[in-house]
């Protein structure tokens, strides 16, 4: 039988194949990037009716292209079936396209046997649709070549699809584009390959009832509603794609946001931890400047301020409740002898031991404040007895006079404490804070380490004390300070042998001002230390005119006090003054004190023998006062040893003065050194001391201390005098 094709109909049905291939890439790349979603079962379901229908409408557009010399019509049941074929196989393939991450071999010759022999059979069920008669038969070698060529066409498509399965037509149109031409011209070798090899027998009829179907209008209706529905497939999938590509767009957009508005979220959270770390540093910062305003930062005890406002409160309670309070003032003795020695450091320590003792004689009503310096002030509340006052101050007392450990070694500091008594004493602050500073005043007076109350007469003695302050301040300037002289006497011979300078304030208002009041005064102000190097400079300058003037060549004593002689400039103020002077090193002698020789060995040992090596005779003052040992006098380059005049005083009256007297002398001469005493007044002093053998005396019995012109007449008038004259020495100003 003569079979021919129609040639538009061939074409028409290759271009559907091809438009086919490209939906089915396309759709295998939506199903693909859908999988694991709702939308992949939609998508595979979609993708296997469109890419089914594309199939099978090339295929049976290629039957409707076949021409036999006989009307030809198609049984609908078995056509639908190959249809239903069609699907199947499409959603197979799309299946195996994006269901795995990988596409190995095994798995990609399975799928496309499976899907080979699918895309056959739809092919052969559908040639079965004519029903021809006799049956089709089909040319061996074509038919098996039709259907390798529909595995080969499987295996192909299948890797194709794979490869792209990531790509859309909006990212890889030339890619699918080539792709779609090689899989549609595949379909179509295979289909016209299946279609080649069918025989149809000369005689062969169509059993199925002919229609009256024009098979060109047929095969347009089915082209077109395959085009259209490929083509909607196709536009359905580019929209997706596209909406796709803004959501990932825009969840790449939202998820930058979320990493922005986290870190922002983040810097945010770091910004309020340091913010809420600065607002309590500042309320720390706050708290500390409030504590530090009414607490001393050295002993954290209240200071000035926070006493204030305590001591105001309790006169309140006191005067509504009619209790009484005291105020009691305490001040270190000697305190700044600790700074000069050993430093600001072990002052600073001292003060704050001192402060935690003062704390554990208190009641816990009671308030212990720091003034500044060394100054402290203790506020005693709800006092019914006065007697009670005088158990604290003494327990005070007591407490500080136990030994301080400072730089590993051991001090005693002792302290003068003035207390004032509410209401007689002050019914205000300043009044109370007045009166005990007074009465403190006063226990410095007579002696250190005790405690006064304050009371009338006190108050004149602080207003005197204030006005001598005051006008010492402008002594110097003023020119109010001289000098006199006291001459030392040599028992054996009855001859000066030496001086002592003594200063003498004649105050314009006050007269003649003895140093008993003022020289304390001065220590405790400072003004020592200016004093001092006036002293010492007009001794020295007197010393050298009486020289020039060819009087005896005698040696000059001056007393310098404690802070004098801690005092880091003596050394250079010595050494100038002696050059303004032009006197000899050797015509000056410097008296210290006991207590000032002990209070810092190392320190005094290198001073006193600074001061020898430049030929300066060095004197102990009131010895046997103080602490001194014989080991401790050993080590110490002293010259002379002066016997303090309150045992002087007691030889007349004999005991135990005669023979610390006579033991003070035997140790000096022991130890080589000239032994002097002072205050000698009678001439039984004179007689006991020349018995034991003392070197030499001062003291009115001679001569008291004079003015510079009344001493140049002392010695003007000193002849040569037999050995009775030398016992009982005389001055012409006795």
């Amino acid at each position: 039988m003569v079979v021919s094709y129609d040639f538009w109909l061939v074409l028409l049905s290759i271009l559907i194949a091809v438009f086919a291939s490209g939906v089915a890439l396309d759709l295998a790349s939506r199903v693909s990037a859908t999988q694991g979603s709702k939308a992949a079962v939609y998508w595979l379901t979609g993708g296997a009716l469109s890419m089914g229908t594309g199939i099978w409408s090339m295929h049976f557009i290629g039957m409707l292209a076949l021409r036999l010399p006989m009307p030809m019509s198609y049984d609908v049941s078995i056509t639908l079936l190959s249809l239903l074929i069609a699907i199947i196989v499409s959603g197979f393939a799309l299946y195996v396209v994006a269901s795995s991450a990988t596409l190995g071999v095994l798995r990609l010759l399975g799928a496309g046997v499976l899907m080979g022999i699918g895309i056959a059979s739809m092919h052969y069920v559908g040639m079965a649709a004519m029903q021809m008669q006799p049956p089709i038969r089909y040319a061996p070698l074509l038919f098996n070549l039709s259907i390798l060529f529909a595995v080969a066409l499987s295996v192909v498509a299948l890797w194709i699809a794979f490869q792209l399965r990531s790509e859309t037509v909006l990212s890889a149109f030339w890619k699918k584009l080539g792709s779609a031409l090689i899989m549609g011209g595949a379909i179509s070798g295979m289909h016209y390959t299946g279609m080649a090899a069918a025989i149809f027998a000369p005689d062969s009829v169509c059993t199925v009832s002919p229609q009256d179907i024009n098979n060109l209008w047929l095969a347009g209706a089915i082209g077109g509603f395959a085009f259209m529905f490929l083509a909607t497939t196709l536009l359905i999938s580019v929209f997706d794609t596209h909406l796709t590509s803004r959501a990932v767009v825009h969840a790449e957009k939202l998820r930058q946001l979320n990493v922005n508005l986290e870190k922002q979220a983040s810097e945010l959270s770091s910004a309020n931890a340091l913010l809420e770390q600065q607002v309590q540093e500042r309320i720390r910062s706050e708290k500390r400047v409030q504590y530090l305003a009414y607490h001393d930062s050295l002993t954290d005890l209240p200071n000035r301020g926070m006493f204030s406002t305590l001591l105001n409160h309790g006169i309140s309670l006191a005067h509504r409740h009619n209790n009484g309070l005291a105020v009691l003032f305490l001040d270190l003795d000697r305190f700044k002898n600790i700074n000069d020695t050993l430093g600001h450091e072990a002052g600073d320590a001292l003060l704050q031991e001192v402060g935690k003792r003062l704390r554990l004689c208190l009641r816990a009503s009671d308030t212990v404040a720091r003034l500044g310096g060394d100054e402290f002030v203790i506020l005693l509340e709800t006092l019914d007895r006065k007697e009670l006052v005088a158990v604290v101050a003494q327990k005070m007392l007591t407490a500080i006079v136990q030994p301080f450990i400072l730089l590993g070694q051991e001090f005693h500091v002792t302290a003068s404490i003035g207390i004032g008594i509410y209401p007689q004493d002050g019914q205000d602050e300043q009044s109370l804070m007045k009166n005990a500073d007074i009465a403190m005043y006063q226990a410095k007076t007579v002696g250190k380490n005790n405690y006064q109350f304050y009371s009338a007469q006190l108050n004149a003695n602080s207003l005197e004390r204030l006005a001598l302050e005051s006008g010492l301040r402008r002594a110097l300037e003023y020119n109010e300070f001289e000098l006199h002289y006291q001459p030392k006497i040599d028992l054996r011979t009855g001859r000066i042998t030496g001086m002592e300078a003594l200063l003498r304030w004649r105050h314009p208002e006050l007269g003649i001002v003895a140093p008993g009041k003022f020289i304390q005064i001065a220590e405790e102000t400072g003004l020592i230390c200016p004093i001092g190097r006036w002293v010492l400079k007009t001794a020295c300058m007197q010393n050298k005119v009486w020289q020039e003037q060819g009087l005896p060549r005698l040696s000059m004593a001056v007393n310098l006090s404690a802070r004098q002689f801690s005092d880091e400039n003596l050394l250079s103020d010595i050494t100038s003054i002696l050059k303004e002077a032009g006197m000899e090193a050797t015509f000056l002698e410097l008296e210290i004190t006991e207590s000032m020789l002990m209070l810092d060995t190392k320190k005094t040992m290198k001073v006193l023998t600074a001061l020898s090596k430049m030929g300066i005779k060095l004197a102990l003052d009131d010895f046997g006062t103080g602490y001194s040992s014989l080991a401790n006098l050993k080590q110490f380059p002293i010259d002379t040893i002066k016997v303090d005049r309150s045992f002087i005083r007691g030889i007349s009256t004999g005991g135990e003065d005669n023979a610390i007297t006579a033991a003070i002398i035997a140790m000096g001469r022991t130890l080589s050194k000239t032994v002097i005493a002072e205050g000698v007044e009678t001439e039984e002093q004179r007689d006991f001391l020349r018995v034991h053998a003392c070197d030499e005396f001062q003291g009115f019995y001679f001569s008291k201390a004079v003015p510079a012109d009344q001493f140049a007449e002392l010695l003007k008038a000193q002849i040569p005098v037999n050995q009775d004259a030398a016992v009982t020495p005389r001055s012409p100003l006795a």
